[in-house]
């Protein structure tokens, strides 16, 4: 599957980067957990804190975030619908906004709507030009 996607900013790396590692403190895992493809509670928790986070924080489509976890828009949506999280959110939010104070912009390309981009990761146009995804 090729799709033409955007090299996220610098920023943006930053800010994603701050989320997963804040979402994965709440239940002392490593960020790098937040994107394994488990689907225990406590991963499905976390996920949920971090998406709900850059939903709120960026106003990220859902083809993006899941993006992000290498999910889809529809498992987005489940973990955007987690209420029993809350309270982790706002802790999470708390810590991210103190990183983070201005307001985050979602990159775009040339115009065209930023949820067109069902992903901030490269896949095989990836500087290396081999073939497959690349979650650098």
């Amino acid at each position: 599957m090729s799709q033409t996607l955007f090299k996220p900013t610098p920023e943006i790396t930053a800010f994603i980067d701050a989320v997963l590692e804040e979402s994965a403190r709440v239940y002392g895992l490593h960020k790098w957990a937040v994107l394994a493809p488990g689907k225990t509670q406590l991963l499905a928790n976390t996920r949920s804190i971090a998406a709900q986070v850059l939903r709120r924080m960026t106003g990220a489509s859902l083809p993006q975030i899941g993006g992000i976890f290498g999910r889809d828009h529809t498992s987005v949506l489940i973990m955007l619908r987690r209420g029993r999280v809350e309270r982790d959110v706002q802790r999470v939010l708390q810590h991210v906004r103190a990183r983070f104070p201005g307001p985050i912009h979602w990159p775009t390309s040339q115009g065209k709507r930023a949820d067109s981009y069902p992903s901030i990761f490269l896949t095989q146009e990836d500087s290396d030009g081999t073939e497959g995804g690349s979650n650098k």
